[in-house]
């Protein structure tokens, strides 16, 4: 697998970069791989958000889940991965 080294990366970027990493939970490595294939295949965040509540939308209506059940379920699991 290729190796790719940056050199005078400006801090800030790297501050970025790194707070990221930290709230997507994972390492420097693997969120500057994300960043970079979502910038490269052209899919930005909001996009990815979109698709994710279409996706949990759709999953709710072939659950025959309410809209609060499925919303009950997301804050679940969101205080879940808080709690690691």
């Amino acid at each position: 697998m290729p190796t790719l080294q940056i050199r005078n990366m400006p801090q800030e970027v790297y501050d970025l970069l790194q707070q990221s990493a930290k709230e997507s939970r994972r390492s420097l490595t693997q969120e500057a791989i994300v960043l970079l294939e979502k910038v490269l295949s052209g899919t930005d965040i909001e996009t990815a958000k979109t698709q994710r509540l279409e996706i949990l939308d759709e999953i709710a209506k072939n659950r025959k889940l309410s809209k609060s059940d499925a919303n009950l379920a997301i804050k679940w699991i969101r205080e879940d991965r808080d709690n690691r």
